[in-house]
């Protein structure tokens, strides 16, 4: 899985109250800072579109909590994959828990032992 912003991710991680924007489908995330808009993001591969549109799905990263966007081409078991592959990529820089949400439904509980 290719992971774009990781630096903007260990800029902010330690913030006790930080709030940041991912990108996601299978092959790629990208994490950038909460003024960008999603629809804004343009990598190869990598789109999300208003109206469901596009090939990635939208989330808020909060101190141990993704918040996915619902998107009609995502199902929870889609989100819930991308979410392990990201989180297995980039596990050591977790210091904590990481709660998955989807629409609104925690869907996934990574506990950090």
């Amino acid at each position: 899985m290719e992971i774009v912003g990781l630096d903007v991710w260990e800029s902010h991680r330690r913030e006790a109250d930080f709030e940041l924007k991912l990108l996601a489908n299978e092959r790629s995330v990208c994490i950038f800072p909460c003024h960008v808009e999603h629809r804004d993001v343009k990598l190869a591969g990598l789109s999300y579109e208003d109206n469901y549109q596009g090939n990635a799905i939208a989330a808020m990263v909060r101190p141990g909590r993704i918040e996915f966007r619902y998107h009609n081409q995502f199902s929870d078991a889609r989100v819930i994959a991308i979410a392990e592959r990201f989180y297995n990529a980039v596990r050591e820089t977790f210091d904590g828990n990481l709660s998955i949400s989807y629409h609104g439904r925690t869907v996934k509980e990574f506990v950090k032992s």
